[in-house]
């Protein structure tokens, strides 16, 4: 380990308040937190396992994706998967599915695998008949985590809690 990565580690230990995260970036830094995002997909046997793979890593492009018994998922972040509901405008949609998923130190939601297939961000229930991309995001303090990933808006625009 070099000690630039000490310092770094030891910096975000130091400063990891989400509103420290938001004055150093534009957007916080959802890659490097310490939070743990897991996304994982059934692989049903009408499917491309190989699909499936990707319609994850179109949402979550630097997931580290492993298989298993029909089942495709590992470690992400949740980077572009926030410049993505910012795009889509649908912060509000956002926001409000995370709070309702969250219990405890986490939350969790569903996304329609084959709208990620296509680049889009779909919330949907459990139960989708073709499945879903289950996302699990744990963090000390997830309204926190919340509040930095789908913030609040007044107008459209995002507002500060």
């Amino acid at each position: 380990m070099h000690m630039s990565d000490i310092f770094l580690f030891e910096t975000m230990m130091q400063f990891r308040t989400p509103s420290f995260r938001c004055r150093l970036l534009k957007y916080p830094l959802l890659s490097y937190s310490l939070m743990d995002v897991f996304v994982s997909a059934p692989v049903f046997p009408s499917e491309d396992q190989n699909k499936v793979m990707q319609a994850i890593t179109r949402i979550f492009p630097t997931a580290a994706l492993e298989t298993s018994e029909g089942t495709v998922g590992g470690r992400a972040d949740l980077e572009h998967f926030s410049t993505q509901i910012r795009r889509q405008k649908i912060l509000d949609a956002a926001r409000s599915v995370m709070i309702k998923g969250r219990r405890k130190d986490r939350t969790v939601f569903h996304l329609n695998k084959q709208a990620a297939f296509a680049g889009k961000i779909s919330f949907t229930e459990e139960r989708a008949v073709l499945g879903t991309i289950l996302v699990t995001v744990e963090d000390d303090d997830i309204d926190a985590v919340i509040n930095i990933v789908a913030p609040a808006t007044v107008d459209g625009m995002e507002v500060k809690i």
